[in-house]
């Protein structure tokens, strides 16, 4: 018969290479030795929540091999801003991680922030299998493809330090978005261990392999000042579209309750579960290198990033056979 699932989740996401300022405590004295104690901070990963919904079909004429078309979505925002407490730069100095040549070698104040928003449509044809009285397997293989689409968000009150001379340059800025479209398979594969005919301890572990498109928007708008010591403002625009192989991986842990009526023909199922989700390489920004020479003839060397998405949390399932 028909197979229907609805989940909520609560989720927590991390993203490598969303650094977007340095902090920097100084201590001991110019005249001898000064020390430096560096963080490097990113933006406050918040707890939000999302779902999860399937419908299917399990085929009682076919050993009961069953078909499950599930949508997970999640929406994610991380922030956080920052101030230095010694206008003197003598004991405490920011310092921007974004193409310091224009948001400023140094700043008085920082802020970000990060978007994200997660799709992902899983179709799977799977089938039961007992090892023993007690142990199920459910192995399962598939399509996946999904949608990640991220904004990024960097705003300074920046400076420049040149030869011991600090000089203001006023509001500069970094936005970037992206996204990944993409289709692939997926395989895993769930198991349960059955301690009562009701309750059961159950594990999942799946990998997926996608192929899809990157499109890469960022905008560094700032100033600069060149040697002959006058502010220019300037902004670069970079795109960039490509298409890449990317692998995830996703497991999970948890308990789960079953209870069979109509004559054990229909099954109501209530789980919960705490699982990770990691996919490689979905940072895909670019930070840039400038300098100058004296002929102020400038050049660019381009840093991609590369971070991994990481997602956590809770998951609670319930699920009707009918």
């Amino acid at each position: 018969g028909f197979v229907v699932q609805g989940s909520y989740l609560y989720w927590q996401a991390k993203e490598g290479g969303l650094e977007y300022i340095q902090a920097l405590a100084l201590s001991g004295s110019p005249s001898s030795e000064i020390f430096a104690d560096t963080e490097l901070l990113e933006p406050n990963s918040k707890w939000e929540s999302g779902f999860r919904v399937g419908a299917g079909y399990i085929f009682s004429a076919r050993s009961q091999w069953d078909l499950l078309l599930s949508w997970t979505s999640f929406h994610s925002k991380a922030t956080q801003t920052l101030a230095s407490s010694d206008p003197t730069l003598t004991t405490e100095m920011l310092r921007p991680t974004w193409l310091p040549f224009l948001m400023g070698t140094g700043a008085i104040e920082g802020a970000v922030s990060w978007n994200l928003r997660y799709n992902i449509v899983n179709l799977a044809l799977g089938r039961d299998f007992f090892i023993g009285k007690w142990l199920s397997f459910h192995p399962a293989a598939g399509i996946s493809g999904g949608w990640i689409t991220q904004q990024y968000r960097a705003n300074y009150q920046g400076f420049s330090a040149n030869n011991g001379l600090f000089s203001p340059i006023g509001s500069t800025g970094y936005n970037a978005n992206w996204g990944y479209r993409a289709v692939g398979i997926r395989l895993g594969t769930d198991a349960k261990w059955h301690i009562t005919p009701q309750f059961s301890f159950a594990a999942n572990g799946f990998i997926s392999i996608l192929y899809g498109q990157y499109k890469l928007r960022e905008i560094f708008q700032g100033d600069f000042i060149p040697p002959a010591s006058f502010l220019i403002h300037d902004t670069i625009h970079l795109k960039e579209n490509y298409y890449r192989l990317r692998p995830a991986l996703e497991t999970e842990l948890g308990f789960c309750w079953q209870s069979f009526f109509n004559q054990d023909k229909r099954r109501f199922l209530l789980g919960a579960y705490y699982g990770f989700a990691y996919w490689f390489q979905q940072n895909i920004m670019v930070n840039e290198f400038v300098i100058l020479d004296q002929n102020f003839n400038s050049f660019v060397t381009n840093l991609p990033t590369l971070g991994d998405l990481q997602l956590q949390g809770l998951r609670i399932e319930a699920a009707l056979d009918f």
